[in-house]
């Protein structure tokens, strides 16, 4: 709040201008947290909150692994090789903005 000369709080005039608003929150998560064989399937379910997504992307280790819808989207990773995987996703609405789950 602000006040003018007078003691008097200034008039507040909404816009549609100012900083475009940041992606609230995008959820990745892993159906299974036990280790796997090599080549086995990993599932995993991606959801964007407050955002309108376009696409989502799921990375493991910096590299893409598919790519699924908007929204709420299951994801199965086939064949993955042995070894350890930090993985993520990150989802881009229309107008190209992106956000991104923990890496």
């Amino acid at each position: 709040m602000e006040f003018d000369s007078n003691g008097q709080i200034k008039k507040i005039i909404p816009t549609t201008q100012g900083v475009k608003p940041r992606p609230i929150q995008l959820i990745l998560n892993i159906l299974s947290d036990k280790p796997t064989k090599p080549n086995a399937e990993i599932s995993m379910e991606a959801q964007v909150i407050d955002f309108k997504a376009v696409k989502i992307e799921i990375y493991a280790n910096g590299n893409k692994i598919g790519e699924v819808a908007k929204g709420k989207s299951k994801f199965r990773w086939k064949s993955v090789p042995s070894g350890f995987y930090q993985i993520y996703a990150v989802a881009t609405d229309k107008s190209g903005e992106k956000t991104s789950s923990n890496k």
